[in-house]
C-alpha cells in the first residue's frame, strides 16, 4: 500500500499562496517556454535567498564585532563597583523597609515631644 506524502501537509503557514501565485505568474508564459522559466525562476529564488542569509551572518558578525569592542572599553571600572561594595545610596530600596535615618514615625513623634519639653 502507498504511503500518503505528509510532507506537503507540514508546510509552513503563508507556502500555499506564494506557490499559487508561482504558478499563476507561469501561465503567462508560453507552454514551450515555461518549464525553463520554471527551473531559472526557481535557481534566481534560491540564490535570493542565499544572499539574504549571508547578509544576515555578516550583519550578525558586524554587530558582534561592534559589541566586543565596546566590551573592552568598559573594563576600566574599578573593582569596587564590580562587586557591588560601591555606593550603597544608589541601591534600590527594598518595599515595606524602614529608613536607616530613624525617620519613623515614632521617632519624629519622641523629637517633637522633647523639644515641647525642652521649651518649659
Amino acid at each position: 500500500m502507498p504511503k500518503a506524502n505528509t510532507a506537503r501537509a507540514r508546510l509552513p503557514r503563508g507556502t500555499k499562496p506564494v506557490i499559487q501565485a508561482f504558478f499563476e505568474a507561469l501561465e503567462v508564459i508560453p507552454e514551450g517556454q515555461r518549464a525553463e522559466v520554471a527551473k531559472a525562476a526557481h535557481a534566481g529564488i534560491r540564490d535570493a535567498l542565499k544572499a539574504q542569509r549571508e547578509k544576515a551572518r555578516q550583519e550578525k558578525a558586524r554587530e558582534k564585532a561592534a559589541g566586543a569592542r565596546v566590551s573592552k572599553g568598559g573594563r576600566s571600572k574599578s573593582a569596587a563597583t564590580v562587586r557591588g561594595t560601591g555606593n550603597t545610596a544608589t541601591r534600590a530600596r527594598k518595599p515595606g523597609r524602614r529608613p536607616a535615618s530613624g525617620t519613623s514615625r515614632e521617632s519624629v513623634a519622641m523629637a517633637r515631644d522633647n523639644e515641647l519639653l525642652e521649651e518649659t
